[in-house]
């Protein structure tokens, strides 16, 4: 527990720093993150895939982002993205027919990308304000990072002292519904308090709505996550902070909750 929560400390004065330099760093950090979480994400998959294809992908997905003004754009260059992967994908798995499960190859292969770089360059829309008000991208940014790790330690925290009841005993033993209730009401709160402390204007409902939703699909997001360790029969993803594992298992949750985050408050304002 202490060297959790002491990484925990160091991992948030790193990105504090990061966002507080703002602009290119924010960037290239992203880059960095979205690759390593790449690279532990080809560890999880038992298939052989070519890396650079993987990789190429992945780049494209956060550079469309980089480049689009608006969302419209986003949605129509990663459309194009995912079309060329598709059919990359299948030249790749029909060229190699040594693989027993080629239709499972043909998943991971068109997942992986879509997992660490579509879903990842959400955080990069966030950070720019794409299609969202202007100055409202960092209080977005920051209001969905706080609530999702509030509803990861939330559920660590309740169920580990609490938790009875397995709910994905298949998927993830640890997980119990005494910890979901207790992430979900940890996650609404922080995002309550959160919201108004950086001044996001939305209404009662709105409120309620919006910190359920990324509360709900954090818990997704984990789970998603939980599942692909266990189709690999890997206990953590990798290394990156110690008593958090690798680099997946700290923001499985974010992966999920960033783009939802995203769309509802485009949502939102755009009406």
């Amino acid at each position: 527990m202490k060297t959790r929560v002491i990484s925990a400390i160091c991992g948030g004065m790193v990105l504090g720093t990061v966002l507080y330099l703002g602009g290119i760093w924010v960037v290239i950090t992203c880059v960095l993150l979205s690759l390593m979480a790449t690279y532990e994400g080809l560890k999880l998959t038992p298939y052989t895939y070519s890396k650079i294809i993987t990789y190429t992908f992945v780049l494209l997905f956060l550079i469309s982002a980089i480049i689009s003004p608006d969302i419209t754009r986003f949605i129509y260059l990663s459309v194009l993205i995912i079309i060329f992967l598709v059919i990359i994908s299948c030249l790749y798995v029909v060229s190699n027919n040594r693989e027993k499960s080629p239709y499972k190859m043909l998943i991971y292969s068109v997942g992986i990308p879509l997992y660490t770089g579509f879903l990842f360059s959400h955080v990069l829309l966030i950070y720019q304000g794409t299609s969202l008000p202007t100055h409202i991208g960092l209080q977005v940014l920051l209001v969905t990072i706080a609530t999702t790790f509030a509803t990861d330690t939330g559920a660590y925290l309740i169920g580990t002292f609490f938790g009875k009841i397995k709910i994905a005993p298949t998927i993830s033993k640890n997980k119990t519904l005494e910890g979901s209730i207790g992430g979900f009401v940890s996650g609404v709160i922080i995002f309550v308090l959160t919201g108004s402390l950086i001044g996001i204007e939305l209404t009662i409902i709105q409120i309620i709505f919006t910190g359920a939703a990324i509360s709900l699909s954090a818990q997704l997001g984990d789970l998603l996550e939980s599942k692909l360790k266990r189709l690999s029969n890997t206990k953590e993803s990798g290394v990156f902070m110690p008593g958090h594992g690798g680099l997946l298992d700290r923001i499985d949750s974010l992966l999920v909750t960033l783009p939802i985050s995203y769309y509802i408050f485009w949502t939102i304002y755009l009406t």
